[in-house]
């Protein structure tokens, strides 16, 4: 069922979605001294925000970003809200053995994981995948978006267990509903909700205290988003979209904080 109002056939139809993640909501966000967080992609964009708002609540933060530079810069604005931070690499993409000894790092130093918030991700630009056929590019994206995610959690979850943590998957609309040129992409979103959505539910079976929440992020106004619509088919998709509607990161970053509310999700459909 369609949600919203549709245009002429031709033109571009939109559907404004509510994605509620209830779990999101129950999260006690008032104080966070004393919880670890571990925050992946946490550079730039809603990673970015998201750690900053952790910071302001006093948690203890884990971030990671292939952008050391502007990790760091992330690290000291974190520092100033009086959190403790440390950076570390994203060697845990490469294997299974990198993933362990990343988490075998994190149980060394910090000795615990509250929250898990997996935010990486390989992008790719609009394209069909006729003119793409990039099987190098699938292996990236999937080594990124998925096999990394897995890894991660198997060596995170006896910490998670013990703290009854959380795992917080950033997926995407285009993981819930199929989105013309960006096949690949879209494919590794819905491996996440695969997995996952079953992970969580074998630990509901399993009488396990550990949750996982997924966060639907629809249409964001980031520079990688907004060059791909500039110059996808010579502006095709920029004459079709509204950029009014995209949502900035910080918006982004602080409906995900506060209740797990994205107002604004756009599915693209007859272009």
């Amino acid at each position: 069922m369609e949600v919203g109002r549709s245009r002429p056939r031709g033109r571009l139809k939109i559907m404004w979605i509510n994605v509620i993640t209830a779990d999101m909501r129950k999260m006690n966000l008032t104080n966070l001294s004393g919880r670890v967080v571990v925050l992946t992609g946490a550079a730039n964009g809603i990673g970015k925000h998201l750690a900053l708002q952790f910071a302001k609540k006093n948690a203890t933060l884990i971030i990671t970003d292939k952008n050391q530079i502007q990790l760091i810069k992330v690290k000291n604005l974190c520092e100033k809200e009086g959190c403790k931070v440390l950076i570390m690499d994203v060697t845990y993409q490469g294997s299974p053995e990198k993933a362990k000894n990343f988490i075998k790092i994190i149980e060394s130093k910090i000795q615990k994981i509250d929250y898990l918030i997996l935010n990486h991700a390989e992008f790719q630009e609009f394209s069909l995948w006729e003119d793409l056929k990039n099987f190098e590019l699938v292996t990236k994206l999937f080594n990124s978006n998925f096999f990394s995610y897995i890894y991660l959690i198997t060596y995170a979850m006896p910490m998670l267990e013990v703290s009854n943590g959380r795992i917080i998957i950033m997926s995407s609309l285009v993981g819930k509903v199929p989105h013309p040129y960006l096949s690949l992409y879209g494919a590794t979103k819905f491996a996440l909700d695969g997995f996952f959505g079953s992970l969580k539910r074998e630990l509901i079976l399993a009488n396990k205290n550990v949750n996982v929440t997924f966060i639907y992020l629809g249409s964001i106004n980031t520079k990688q988003a907004l060059a791909n619509i500039e110059t996808f088919r010579n502006g095709k998709l920029k004459r079709l979209i509204s950029i009014k509607d995209y949502i900035d990161d910080y918006q982004a970053g602080f409906r995900v904080r506060g209740n797990g509310v994205l107002n604004r999700c756009l599915y693209y459909s007859d272009l």
